[in-house]
């Protein structure tokens, strides 16, 4: 019999590119009926994404009311509770590192394009064709375009959050393991999408998040969080690892299907109402 607490202290936490969004980064309704029902029954709800709050913020202004939880954003890299805008728990790369790893990249690949979010938005040399697309598309994203030496200036609080590197699958495999031989024992490496490699801290993942986010709720309520994940690429493997249940869309990647308890449908369809469905057969 279903009651107003049925998922209480149970948190759906989904990443938002080729899971939660459908096509063109739009939520399909099913996904926001299905939370909606899911949150009015005890539930809680937030994110685990490779996305900065800021461009998050954007595409979903109602994250402040969505969010029951802080979401677990730039793949670890911090918490980030959007009903009070405040991030939480940063953990940076050192900038050393991110100029090192940033200028071999340009020097095994002239043509890679780079870029590093840090507490303004990106920063980056404008270099290579996804970059300049993605400036030309959101340019309050890029508050800084600049040559690699001069990043350092500019970013006084030295908080780098997430490095990332844009161009063809091709290149981007090419180049991977010359970063991970000179860079692997202070990076973590994941593939977000077919033209996308992100680095964080070693040790800084979606699954680190999630355990931040296990102890933060078990302090302030002294209860044990239940955390389902959703996710579809290489950078949501350690999240759903570190999940007690976790889904994915059709469209992911064969490595996510085969860590998940289910593959559900097509992102494009929506895959919360069966996540919610999944949950009142068998774990309610």
């Amino acid at each position: 019999m279903k009651t107003d607490k049925d998922f209480e202290h149970i948190a759906i936490v989904t990443d938002l590119d080729g899971t939660f969004f459908g096509p063109g980064a739009q939520v399909p309704d099913a996904n926001l009926r299905a939370i909606a029902d899911f949150c009015a029954r005890g539930g809680h709800f937030t994110y685990g994404t490779g996305r900065m709050h800021k461009n998050i913020a954007r595409a979903l202004p109602e994250s402040g009311k969505l969010c029951t939880l802080p979401a677990v954003v730039c793949n670890g890299s911090y918490l980030m509770d959007f009903s009070t805008g405040k991030r939480m728990y940063p953990v940076s790369m050192p900038t050393a590192d991110v100029l090192a790893v940033a200028a071999y990249a340009r020097e095994l690949a002239p043509d890679v394009g780079i870029r590093v979010v840090t507490p303004d938005g990106f920063m980056s040399d404008g270099i290579g064709v996804d970059i300049a697309r993605e400036i030309a598309r959101n340019p309050l994203d890029f508050p800084h375009v600049l040559p690699i030496c001069e990043w350092a200036a500019h970013n006084p609080a030295e908080q780098w959050f997430k490095l990332v590197l844009r161009g063809d699958f091709e290149l981007l495999t090419s180049i991977r393991p010359h970063l991970i031989a000179r860079f692997g024992d202070r990076f973590d490496f994941a593939a977000s999408g077919s033209r996308f490699l992100e680095l964080t801290v070693k040790g800084c993942t979606k699954g680190s998040g999630i355990q931040t986010l296990k102890r933060l709720y078990q302090d302030r309520t002294g209860r044990e969080l239940t955390v389902v994940a959703c996710g579809d690429q290489e950078n949501d493997l350690a999240m759903l690892g570190a999940a007690d249940l976790a889904f994915c869309p059709e469209n992911a990647i064969d490595e996510v299907k085969a860590l998940c308890n289910a593959t559900l449908c097509h992102h494009a369809k929506g895959i919360m109402p069966e996540v919610v469905a999944y949950l009142e057969q068998y774990y309610i």
